[in-house]
């Protein structure tokens, strides 16, 4: 079966470009060809790259024209069957895997102060890029074959803005692999990494986008709390995470460390106290479900799709900006230790990655075809 995977732009490094490539690899391995369509870069993977031309004067023009080359494309029955994850017209299946674009914009925005808040909006409400992602969302949602949501919480935004996509939505939980995300093997010796005296806690922040993430909340939990006195936190993903403001900077002086991008996750995951993921926004963080499955316990809000496992390993707060209640959660889940690591990964056990791709894979299949509107 020859596959399309369409995104306007894919950079290196990102989760989208994780998700895509393994689960290209899964496509490879039953026989399936999978080409990647994209607009903008073009890294190597376990798929041939198709570059469509998107020159054009302003953003919104050029995510106009990817669209409109990949409809083309589409309708001529290029490919038989499509994934496509954002900004096209229409796909045998569409998957929103960074969410909704107004969500995503009103919790980039909420982080504002009211004056910068109410300016971004004002330019959202008249840039071109960004009247272009809403019509391109709309018309997906209403012409694709079939719509997955990674989490009840996309769906519930489904239904929100295109009630009559909600009966061609299908949920499909995010899952990982279990037999690289798990409780044995090595783990970061923090003493040698960190020159740390034994026993400190050290609670992990994993992000690459760190500010919609919440590493400034993050990072006020661990500086505003008496009962975190003692706790390091390691961050792992931006090589320069931004700046945090000068009251935290000077509680947590010596005790905040960039780690970078990291190959080796699951070392970290084992050996962290805790995971810390105060996010604005996320259809289902995969390094919460990472953690888990490593046997670390999980601090989230309820933003957050995979806030919707239920475990007592994994604790969610309404608001990031609310420091004491994720303070407090922190340091219930401390307290707790060794016991509830055995919960953790329990509550990941019916989340298997290669089990999401071969539901996926079961979505691409059903929706083959030219019934694509």
């Amino acid at each position: 079966m020859k596959i399309a995977f369409a995104i306007d732009a894919l950079a290196s490094g990102g989760g989208v470009e994780g998700y895509l490539r393994r689960a290209a690899a899964y496509l490879a391995e039953h026989g399936d060809e999978v080409e990647l369509v994209v607009g903008r870069g073009a890294p190597e993977g376990p798929w041939r790259v198709r570059s469509l031309d998107v020159r054009g004067v302003g953003a919104g023009a050029r995510l106009r024209r990817f669209a409109a080359a990949f409809d083309e494309r589409l309708r001529a029955g290029t490919w038989a069957s499509s994934l496509a994850i954002r900004h096209v017209r229409a796909a045998h299946v569409y998957m929103p895997h960074g969410g909704l674009v107004d969500p995503a914009v009103h919790a980039r925005d909420e982080r504002r102060s009211p004056p910068r808040r109410w300016l971004r909006q004002r330019y959202r409400a008249f840039s071109p890029r960004m009247r272009a992602m809403r019509s391109l969302e709309a018309e997906a949602l209403q012409r694709s074959g079939l719509v997955l949501a990674l989490s009840e919480r996309v769906r519930a935004e489904i239904a929100a803005v295109s009630p009559a996509a909600l009966a061609r939505t299908e949920l499909l939980p995010l899952g990982v692999d279990l037999a690289r995300f798990t409780p044995e093997g090595p783990r970061i010796d923090w003493t040698s990494e960190l020159a740390l005296p034994r026993a400190t806690p050290v609670v992990l922040f994993a992000a690459y986008n760190a500010r919609l993430k919440g590493f400034a909340e993050a990072a006020r939990v661990i500086a505003s709390s008496c009962a975190l006195d003692a706790v390091h936190l390691a961050v792992v993903g931006p090589p320069a995470p931004p700046p945090l403001p000068r009251d935290v900077r000077a509680v947590l002086r010596g005790r905040v460390h960039w780690l970078g991008a990291r190959a080796d996750l699951p070392a970290l995951y084992r050996a962290a106290a805790a995971l810390l993921h105060p996010t604005w926004y996320d259809p289902c963080s995969t390094v919460a479900l990472e953690a888990l499955a490593c046997g670390c316990p999980v601090v989230t809000t309820e933003r957050n799709g995979a806030a919707e496992i239920r475990s007592e390993a994994l604790r969610a707060v309404a608001d990031p900006r609310d420091a004491h209640a994720l303070a407090s959660s922190l340091a219930a889940l401390l307290a707790r230790g060794a016991p509830l690591r055995t919960q953790a990964r329990a509550a990941m056990l019916a989340r298997e990655e290669r089990e999401h791709f071969a539901a996926l894979r079961g979505a691409l299949v059903q929706a083959l075809g030219p019934h694509v509107s």
